[in-house]
C-alpha cells in the first residue's frame, strides 16, 4: 500500500480535507449540506463514509466511477483495508479479468461497480 492511498484512507476515516497523490479529500455534501467525507480519484468519486446516523453507525461506500483499472482497484483496496474492523478481508481480487468482491468471511461475488460497507463504529 502506498502511503498516498493510507494517508487518504485515514484522512477519509477523520473526515479531514486534503490532498494525497492523486485523492483529494472532501466534505461530501448534499443540497448545501454535509453528509460526510468524500474521496475523489482523478476528479471521480470513489468513496463516500456518510456521517453517523442519529441510531448510530456509518456507512462507507466504495465504488470505481467507471475505472476498473489497477489503481482504482489499489485505492479502493486500500480503503478497506483500513476499515477492516468492518469486515477483516474485504476486498476487490481480479480472476481472468474480472473484478470480484471478496467479503470477510471469504465469500466471492461478481463486482457491480460499488459497495456499501456498513459500520457501527469506526
Amino acid at each position: 500500500m502506498r502511503k498516498s492511498h493510507l494517508a487518504a484512507a485515514n484522512a477519509l476515516l477523520a473526515g479531514k480535507a486534503g490532498k494525497h497523490g492523486n485523492g483529494i479529500t472532501r466534505p461530501c455534501t448534499i443540497a448545501g449540506e454535509r453528509v460526510g467525507t468524500e474521496l475523489t480519484l482523478f476528479g471521480n468519486v470513489i468513496a463516500v463514509l456518510y456521517d453517523p446516523a442519529p441510531a448510530g453507525g456509518q456507512r462507507l461506500l466504495v465504488r470505481d466511477a467507471g475505472w476498473q483499472s489497477a489503481t482504482t482497484k489499489a485505492w479502493i483496496n486500500s480503503i478497506l483495508s483500513e476499515v477492516g474492523q468492518v469486515a477483516p478481508g474485504t476486498g476487490i481480487r481480479q480472476v481472468k479479468g474480472q473484478w470480484l468482491l471478496v467479503d470477510g468471511a471469504g465469500l466471492t461475488r461478481p463486482w457491480t461497480g460499488s459497495t456499501v460497507v456498513f459500520k457501527g463504529d469506526l
